[in-house]
């Protein structure tokens, strides 16, 4: 009884004016969502978004009507989420461990309290099974937005995975127990430490379960220089592989092809769990889900309407998949694989596999230029070589080692020749081209072009002018910096030290002043993301961690014309410095010349060994004192210099920003580059006293983050991050 309603039901819904509407048309549903959420985001984008629905409101009601559904629900589920999600910060903190990730200096535990999550960092590394229940005691950890232009947020951050806060742990006390699925992923991952040394372990973590985050740095970078990250992200291919394994095996034992689709059904969503869930794992089990259901109850979908129908349904369950890199990707490559596999099916397996590489690269083009700020333009040749060598070697003989571990011996001769070949590849076959940011405005442009090539791609004349104007766009794009029609300065702030970037318009000259500590690489990811290819100086100005901790990673990854550093410098540094400066000295670079006031002797406090630098930009002074002690701010301010902005001395400890400085030289503005490190106490309440006596306007990196002045239209303007 129950099976002829069934089949009732799915006739008559077969059968109905909306299912025949909707067929083969789910992608425009998908895209009239698409659209909306890139309008939300991108003003300009509003009039696409307008312009789309306007014309399926012409073509077809129905599908006008399902998007605008579609794009309700949207709204709906995100609004609730909105209003749903609340920081709740906490000193303690009691739960379940729902996963555990180790870190250098901490140990992560993703902690579930009641219906709030939390972030755990316990450097004390206290063994914890997942599943455990656990009481923190500690003190509640700083969430902060992005402290520099394009930085990483960590509000963002935690608020996308649905995180309500921080702690760090004081101590950690295991109360109770329960049993959690992922405590599975847990054990396999203990069962392959116990099992495997490096470089096959980190391996077998990347390509069973989707952690590359054990390989070495060199391995890693060369991995994103050839374009083949996907490769170590659990995905399509992994799945695809699997199920071509398990059916070949079903057929072997003589397993029905229905039981056995089931039993892989089972499967498939067992190992979604074990690798927690990941997007691009998701997107891929349900799309052979969709094969399965489609077959099975003959619903006539298109492998497009299959792909669409699940975009629309992990967007609207979890809205924050958006902001998740591999969710994007997943589906920008899925999609492209989907649309061309007609179109190449009789062409010849490597060609296929290169096209198939190529029209990837050109479409997710914009989003992996701003993950890493450059593309390598032979990566499609290098995709090519990889996915058959990956797919059929590697990934099948690392699931045969990891059931025969004895065969690891075999299986470290070909990891090692993968890595050797990889790092060969990134060092020797690369072309490279860097880009800054590409706001949503730039890759709205890029894919409109892309549109009119396709749109015009039989009449050769047009296809021809597009191209043209496309690669016209991208050459703009990677060289933005000349189009930029006013000097600036920003102020970095970083967690430890101090760095700051003088650049004149037109690109005409870029002056990096300290590079901080290098936590993290900041300064670098900053060059990066704004699109530095060269600095003209690199000025260290001495040999203090916390001013030269990152020069020489800026160095390898940023061409540096000159590097200065002072006269008196003993430093491993100076050795590669190509310009030694001292009192008197002065460089000259587009419209700035550069005067150095200081050092003018060697002093046994490194601090005064600074380079102190005076320059002329916009139509201010300014000011720069490294970390300069009273005694020599007292030498600087008997030279009666104009300065309108200094920025202070020493982070703005008590041992400098004396009295007779400013009644000198009656700064207007004062930048403290303070620092985050709490030990420190940057800056001293004597300081900002002193400062505010003689009414000069201060921007602090810990108050108001990064700090940005820019001489535009004949008006000066101080801006900053916060």
């Amino acid at each position: 009884m129950l099976t002829a309603y069934r089949k009732i039901f799915w006739n008559k819904l077969k059968n109905s004016s909306a299912y025949k509407a909707l067929l083969n048309n789910w992608f425009l549903v998908a895209f009239f969502l698409l659209l909306f959420i890139i309008a939300y985001k991108c003003i300009v984008a509003v009039f696409l978004f307008i312009a789309y629905a306007l014309y399926l409101f012409k073509k077809n009601r129905m599908i006008f009507y399902a998007g605008l559904t579609v794009t309700l629900l949207f709204i709906t589920r995100f609004a609730y989420e909105e209003k749903k999600y609340e920081p709740a910060p906490v000193d303690d903190a009691i739960g379940f461990v729902t996963d555990v990730k180790s870190y250098k200096h901490y140990n992560r535990i993703t902690l579930a309290s009641g219906n709030k999550k939390y972030y755990v960092y316990d450097a004390s590394f206290k063994p914890l099974d997942i599943g455990d229940k656990i009481e923190v005691k500690g003190s509640r950890g700083n969430v902060e937005g992005a402290r520099i232009e394009g930085g990483f947020d960590y509000r963002n951050y935690l608020k996308q995975r649905r995180v309500n806060g921080v702690v760090k742990a004081g101590s950690v006390k295991v109360v109770g127990k329960r049993f959690d699925p992922g405590l599975i992923r847990q054990k396999l991952y203990r069962h392959l430490d116990s099992l495997f040394d490096e470089p096959v372990l980190s391996f077998l973590q990347a390509i069973i379960l989707g952690e590359s985050g054990g390989f070495a740095d060199d391995f890693q970078e060369a991995i994103k220089i050839n374009g083949i990250s996907h490769l170590f992200a659990i995905s399509g291919l992994h799945v695809g592989l699997l199920i071509i394994f398990l059916n070949r095996f079903f057929r072997l034992i003589k397993i029905n092809q229905g039981r056995s689709e089931t039993i892989i059904l089972g499967i498939l969503f067992l190992y979604a769990l074990l690798v927690n869930f990941t997007p691009s794992i998701v997107r891929a089990v349900l799309l052979y889900d969709g094969y399965y259901l489609n077959k099975r109850l003959k619903l006539g979908f298109s492998s497009l309407d299959l792909l669409s129908l699940i975009f629309v349904l992990l967007v609207l369950w979890n809205p924050y998949y958006l902001y998740h890199s591999g969710f994007v990707l997943s589906f920008t490559v899925t999609l492209i694989i989907v649309t061309t596999a007609p179109l190449l099916y009789k062409t010849k397996h490597l060609i296929q596999l290169l096209l198939t590489s190529l029209f990837s690269w050109i479409i997710t083009l914009p989003i992996i230029v701003n993950l890493n700020n450059e593309i390598n333009f032979l990566s499609p040749l290098v995709n090519a070589v990889y996915i058959d060598f990956v797919g059929y070697i590697i990934l099948p003989l690392s699931f045969l080692v990891l059931f025969l571990p004895i065969l690891s011996w075999i299986y470290f001769y070909f990891v090692k020749a993968f890595i050797d070949f990889t790092v060969f590849l990134s060092d020797n076959f690369a072309l490279r081209i860097r880009f800054p940011d590409l706001p949503f405005v730039a890759i709205i442009v890029y894919y409109l072009f892309l549109a009119a090539i396709i749109k015009s791609y039989a009449r050769k004349k047009y296809r021809y002018f597009f191209v043209s104007l496309l690669l016209l766009f991208l050459f703009a794009a990677s060289n933005s910096l000349y189009f930029k029609s006013y000097p600036e300065i920003v102020f970095l702030d970083l967690y430890n030290g101090e760095s700051t970037l003088i650049s004149d318009c037109c690109n005409r000259c870029n002056v990096l002043i300290d590079t901080g500590d290098g936590k993290n690489n900041e300064v670098t990811a900053y060059l990066k993301r704004r699109g530095v290819k060269k600095l003209d100086y690199l000025i260290i100005t001495h040999n203090h961690n916390d001013h030269n901790g990152e020069a020489y990673n800026i160095i390898r990854e940023i061409a540096v014309n000159n590097i200065v550093v002072s006269a008196y410098d003993n430093s491993e540094l100076s050795r590669v410095a190509n310009i030694k400066v001292k009192k008197g000295d002065k460089l000259t670079c587009g419209a700035f010349v550069f005067h150095i006031l200081h050092p003018d002797a060697f002093y046994h406090d490194e601090n005064d060994n600074s380079i102190v630098v005076h320059v002329y930009v916009g139509e201010y002074y300014f000011l720069f004192l490294g970390d300069i002690s009273e005694k020599i701010e007292n030498k600087i301010a008997a030279m009666n210099l104009p300065v309108d902005v200094i920025k202070v001395a020493h982070h703005g400890s008590n041992t400098a920003t004396s009295r007779e400085l400013l009644s000198r030289i009656r700064p207007r503005y004062a930048v403290i580059q303070t620092g985050r490190v709490e030990k420190f106490g940057f800056p001293s309440e004597r300081t900002i006293a002193t400062l505010q006596r003689y009414n000069v306007v201060i921007y602090r990196t810990d108050l108001h983050y990064s700090v940005k002045y820019k001489y535009r239209k004949k008006e000066s303007i101080f801006d900053t991050i916060k």
